[in-house]
């Protein structure tokens, strides 16, 4: 299984190929927001009071993350939800 869709009972496998490359999408641009504002990634965890390695996991696209959490994370980018997600999810054939 995906890792990061383990907590999602009606995943499919074919439905967590499918958003895998949402959440490395949403991952990279959380890791190149934090680098813009100077943040090592392990400040912006204690920033944010996310576990370091976590963190770590949400930048590689590894983790669903909840949208409380997503609302911490971009508040702490100075950013809205928006600006993370914008054009999320990506359109496939398919789905």
């Amino acid at each position: 299984m995906i890792r990061g869709y383990l907590e999602c009972p009606y995943a499919t496998l074919s439905r967590m190929e499918k958003r895998g490359g949402d959440l490395k999408e949403l991952g990279q641009r959380v890791r190149e927001r934090r680098k813009q504002l100077g943040f090592s990634q392990e400040k912006f965890a204690q920033h944010t009071g996310i576990d370091r390695s976590y963190m770590g996991c949400i930048e590689r696209g590894e983790r669903n993350v909840s949208f409380w959490l997503l609302c911490d994370v971009a508040e702490a980018l100075d950013c809205d939800l928006g600006t993370l997600t914008a054009g999320l999810p990506n359109k496939r054939e398919g789905i």
